[in-house]
């Protein structure tokens, strides 16, 4: 190869890395005058929290047990007290006591009661109301439907001849996006991973109609999204793409959760009841008419004012001790018919 080749070939490469250069430095200032940034964790409510989630293969994540305590997430009011207990379910009393009938609580965020003190939630107010029952809270933050059945599926093969009678699944509409894990939902996980929630086990269904169990799935970590706001684009519009189909069957994917949770219960001779927390009446009137059709217990517990503020954690966001109390009042007439049935 000749001098002038040489210096042709090296005049080509230069021009072209520095063409690149240019393009991708366009694109940052672009994307951030857009409002894109280079990825980073937590918001300024989650940052002030204590983790309270640990790692568990298969299930993605369960509470750690601990006795937690933070400040109020606005000036003058209380600490929030937190308290898991050694089995990994939220406190329904300053100490586990066994009874011979118990209640199961399953769910997310909402049955958990994210962001308010233990004696504000309504397991702790179910168990006051009912002191001669037994009633343990295993809802984790994040939950969906699918990892609430995993996480009964568990509890009940621990809790041998000591099952409950009642199960209560708290259903929340967000809980379709996450059985079916959105490119949305493993992004907004992504960012509070300093909690321990990362790695999702979620469903499809086939063109059969079968519903299939996959492997735990995350967000993608691409090297430099710290910093370049053009990785934090690329890596979403990726993530995007690799499950642009999964949000189409998030209502038949929860649907044959529900049931195959009821038949959990039902070969196991416990009573299923789905309270319904918060959604739209049209998808109230959906879901209600499939569980009824299929024969499970349901209590609605929405309210048309769920969205004011009085019934939520100041600058926060979720439910507060009223709503919570609002549920309680739902659930315990449906409860103590469910227990006096077994019985």
């Amino acid at each position: 190869m000749g001098p002038r080749r040489s210096r042709t070939l090296l005049f080509a490469a230069t021009t072209f890395i520095l063409s690149v250069v240019i393009v991708l430095v366009m694109a940052e200032g672009l994307l951030r005058v857009c409002g894109y940034r280079p990825w980073r964790a937590g918001s300024w409510a989650t940052n002030r929290e204590p983790t309270m989630n640990e790692p568990v293969a298969g299930l993605g994540w369960q509470s750690k047990p601990g006795a937690y305590r933070y400040p109020a997430y606005k000036e003058g009011l209380d600490d929030i007290s937190i308290t898991i207990w050694e089995d990994s379910s939220r406190a329904t009393a300053a100490q586990p006591t066994r009874r011979d009938d118990r209640v199961f609580l399953m769910g997310g965020s909402f049955t958990f009661g994210a962001a308010i003190s233990d004696d504000e939630t309504f397991g702790w107010r179910l168990q006051e109301a009912m002191p001669a029952v037994e009633i343990r809270n295993y809802a984790t933050v994040a939950y969906g439907t699918y990892q609430s059945l995993l996480k009964l599926e568990r509890v009940l093969d621990e809790a041998g001849d000591a099952r409950p009678g009642v199960v209560v699944y708290g259903f929340y509409i967000n809980h379709e996006i996450r059985n079916v894990c959105t490119a949305n939902w493993l992004l907004g996980l992504s960012r509070l991973s300093h909690r321990n929630l990362v790695h999702v086990p979620f469903c499809s269904m086939t063109t059969g109609g079968a519903l299939v169990r996959r492997d735990p799935d995350r967000f993608p970590q691409w090297p430099a999204k710290r910093y370049l706001a053009t990785v934090t684009f690329g890596e979403e519009m990726f993530a995007r793409y690799q499950r642009s189909d999964r949000k189409a069957q998030a209502r038949a994917v929860t649907e044959a959760l529900m049931l195959e949770m009821n038949a959990l219960c039902r070969v196991k001779g416990i009573a299923l009841v789905v309270v319904l927390l918060e959604m739209d009446a049209s998808s109230k009137a959906s879901y209600a008419g499939v569980l009824e059709r299929a024969e499970i217990n349901v209590v609605d517990g929405t309210r048309a004012d769920f969205l004011d503020e009085s019934m939520k954690v100041p600058r926060e966001g979720h439910p507060n001790g009223r709503m919570h109390a609002y549920w309680a009042e739902c659930l315990e007439p449906e409860i103590r018919g469910r227990i006096e049935a077994v019985d």
